[in-house]
């Protein structure tokens, strides 16, 4: 289920000419992306620490949401040309689950890291179709 959402989403994260319709991609796309959250979120249960150790864990938990917030919301838009959070969140995703899934089974490793390397492919595709439309402007907004 999980390397289906993966797929899935590098498929709707490639650049189309004429696109996909609204009504069949945006169902499919949360769908996906609600997959990909119960992985992770899976994973973060599966390793959850002794009760002595649950502060801790909490603690940087949040202090990782707090820093992904602020670079989404902050630093992203400051430095990057477009939005590439959705492949950049792909690229993560697939990069978690070849760290987590590694060594336990050779058929799936080559699964895993074949579908990272499409994400990896798919995410940059997207990238470089946005920047190659993309204007550059050389001001900023503080100057007079």
């Amino acid at each position: 289920m999980h390397a289906t959402a993966l797929a899935g989403l590098a498929y709707a994260a490639a650049p189309r000419g004429a696109g996909l319709d609204l009504r069949v991609i945006l169902p499919a796309v949360a769908v996906c992306l609600f997959c990909l959250c119960m992985y992770c979120h899976g994973e973060l249960v599966f390793r959850k620490p002794a009760g002595r150790y649950l502060t801790q864990y909490y603690l940087f938990i949040s202090l990782g949401c707090a820093i992904g917030a602020l670079m989404v919301s902050i630093i992203f838009p400051m430095t990057l040309a477009g939005i590439f959070d959705l492949p950049a969140t792909l690229v993560g995703c697939a990069m978690l689950t070849v760290l987590l899934e590694y060594r336990k089974s050779w058929i799936t490793d080559l699964l895993w890291i074949g579908l990272a390397i499409a994400v990896v492919m798919a995410a940059a595709a997207r990238i470089r179709a946005y920047s190659a439309g993309a204007r550059v402007w050389a001001g900023t907004f503080m100057e007079a």
